[in-house]
């Protein structure tokens, strides 16, 4: 029998290392290969540098961060007016493969929900489409309201800084999906988990659901396209997180969706 070494244990370690790297190349080469799931063409409003940038940090690498929107009670505005768009319900929940039998008005119900597990879907992401309108449209309401506080800010910030892509669906079928929303440079299909939650607003208790991991949460960005991100890296560093979405300096990025629903960047230019 074979003694055990040192020397085995280093050659098995970087032997699986080597495993690893080359199983991961080949998942990354299969997602890109064919024509993309989806494309979306999105801007410094939707795609943001991390809080600090690369300072103190490896300047080898570069991501942004993907900042998608939920609709429904989580997304209602400082009116109190609660975002009437909302989708994720008992009946979603349901569909979804949740256990929705136990009342939402009781403390046995609460427990009963906080206990249950996340669960694996697919969720969708809606780029510039009917919920980032009827965003507006709520902040245009709370812009009236504001005017007389002499605080006409809201309707500019949702039209011009805020996000445009949202979370409008979940399934368990990414085929289902796609046949609902086929237009592939507006709907981007993506992996994420879900929970199930009680939620009170005006004393009712509902049974509502959230999504609590998402993928496609970054993305990196290949050296070719460094240029067009770093001033607005360094605007970041300089001035922090809210001038990452400013609108100067300012871009455009075709963010391609794959086989295995994973994104990566084709193009970016500076605006």
């Amino acid at each position: 029998m074979m003694n055990w070494t040192r020397r085995h244990s280093l050659i098995a370690g970087v032997g699986l290392i080597l495993i690893t790297n080359v199983v991961v190349l080949l998942g990354v080469a299969y997602n890109k290969s064919g024509t993309p799931e989806s494309v979306l063409k999105l801007s410094q409003r939707e795609l943001q540098v991390p809080y600090g940038g690369r300072e103190g940090a490896d300047n080898s690498g570069m991501s942004l961060r993907l900042i998608a929107r939920s609709t429904g009670p989580f997304s209602m505005g400082a009116s109190g007016e609660e975002d009437s768009d909302g989708w994720f319900g008992k009946e979603k929940l349901a569909e979804l493969g949740f256990d929705v039998s136990a009342p939402a008005d009781t403390e046995q119900g609460r427990a009963y929900y906080q206990k249950q597990h996340s669960r694996q879907v697919f969720i969708v992401l809606e780029f510039n489409g009917r919920a980032y309108q009827h965003a507006v449209e709520v902040a245009r309401k709370m812009e009236a309201a504001e005017l007389n506080k002499k605080q006409p800010t809201t309707l500019a910030r949702e039209q011009t800084m805020s996000s445009r892509l949202f979370i409008v669906d979940a399934g368990v079928s990414r085929e289902a999906l796609r046949a609902k929303y086929p237009d592939t440079t507006q709907y981007s299909i993506v992996r994420g988990q879900v929970r199930a939650m009680v939620y009170t607003h005006n004393n009712q208790a509902m049974l509502i659901g959230y999504v609590n991991q998402r993928g496609a949460e970054n993305i990196n960005v290949p050296f070719t396209f460094r240029s067009v991100f770093e001033p607005m890296q360094r605007t970041v560093q300089e001035n922090g997180y809210s001038a990452s979405n400013s609108g100067s300096p300012s871009f455009e990025a075709a963010i391609a969706f794959g086989k295995r629903l994973e994104p990566w960047m084709v193009a970016a230019t500076a605006k």
